[in-house]
């Protein structure tokens, strides 16, 4: 003879996705699961452009955070902090140089 089949029971939800997930774009998730705005577009500004810049692109960028531009090639994109390594033209090496420092070649009136 047969088993009967066992009674069924009804699954329970779901859990709620953790606070400080993630979305599929990297970005903070909301409640909801989709990217929370940014503090900059809940304030009504723009996002900031930031200059994108590869490896082998050529620059002026104030050595040292100083004040004049110098020409030199971008050695090396520092994706951890967003900053960029700098082989210049006259053979001085930087590392750790913020985009707000470096504009593309040609940009720098003289």
């Amino acid at each position: 003879r047969p088993m009967p089949p066992p009674p069924t029971r009804p699954m329970p939800p779901p859990p709620p996705p953790p606070q400080n997930s993630l979305s599929a774009a990297g970005q903070p998730a909301s409640a909801s699961g989709t990217a929370a705005p940014s503090p900059a577009r809940e304030l009504g500004h723009p996002p900031k452009k930031q200059p994108s810049f590869e490896v082998g692109s050529k620059v002026e960028c104030r050595f040292e955070g100083g004040t004049e531009f110098y020409p030199g090639t971008i050695a090396a994109v520092n994706f951890h902090d967003g900053t960029f390594n700098v082989d210049y033209d006259d053979g001085d090496k930087e590392e750790g140089v913020g985009a707000s420092m470096i504009t593309a070649a040609g940009n720098v009136r003289r």
